[in-house]
C-alpha cells in the first residue's frame, strides 16, 4: 500500500502535535496505518460519498473513542490511499463532524492532489514509530493521461445529451 496526504493534512498534523493534548498525534497515526497494510483494511468506514467503482471517500476513526478522525479517498485499481483530512474529536481544536461544505472542499483537494500528483507521500519510520512526508515527483507522462481520459470522458457525456 501506498500513503499519500494533502499539503492541509501535512500542515494540520504539524499545528495539533504542537499541542500537548494532540503530542501523539503522529504515533497514533503511525500506528493506524502499520496496522492498515493492506487494501481490504480500508474498504470499510462511513462512506462519505461515492465517486466510481474505483474511488471511495471514507471517514474512520483512530486512536481510540473521542480521539481523531481520518477522512481518506481510497483508490482501488492503484493500492494507494490519500488521507484528505485529519481531526480531532476533541479537546480545543476538536470537531464532532465535518460539515458538507468541509467534505467538498478535503475531497476536491485530494482529488486535485492525485490528478496534480501534489500530494505528500507518507513515509512509516519503524524505528522511530513515527511518520515523515516527502512531496511526490511529478510524473508529467500521468499527468498527461490522466488529462485525456477526463477529456474523453467529457466528450462522452456530451455524445450520451444528444
Amino acid at each position: 500500500m501506498n500513503f499519500f496526504c494533502t499539503d492541509r493534512v501535512k500542515t494540520d498534523i504539524e499545528k495539533l502535535e504542537k499541542k500537548p493534548s494532540y503530542s501523539n498525534l503522529r504515533l497514533l497515526f503511525y500506528e493506524y496505518l502499520v496496522s492498515h497494510s493492506k487494501p481490504q483494511d480500508w474498504k470499510s468506514g462511513s462512506r462519505l460519498c461515492l465517486d466510481n467503482e474505483n474511488f471511495h471517500f471514507i471517514k474512520r476513526y483512530f486512536g481510540g473513542s473521542g480521539a481523531y478522525r481520518l477522512c481518506y479517498v481510497l483508490a482501488i485499481r492503484n493500492g494507494e490511499v490519500t488521507i484528505a483530512g485529519v481531526y480531532p474529536k476533541t479537546g480545543s481544536q476538536g470537531s464532532s463532524n465535518l460539515t458538507d461544505e468541509g467534505k467538498v472542499m478535503i475531497l476536491n483537494e485530494a482529488h486535485d492532489g492525485i490528478r496534480n500528483n501534489s500530494r505528500f507521500k507518507i513515509k512509516l519510520d519503524s524505528e522511530k514509530k513515527s511518520i515523515s512526508f516527502e512531496l511526490e515527483e511529478k510524473k508529467e507522462n500521468e499527468i498527461l493521461l490522466i488529462s485525456q481520459i477526463e477529456k474523453k470522458k467529457s466528450k462522452s457525456k456530451r455524445k450520451k445529451k444528444k
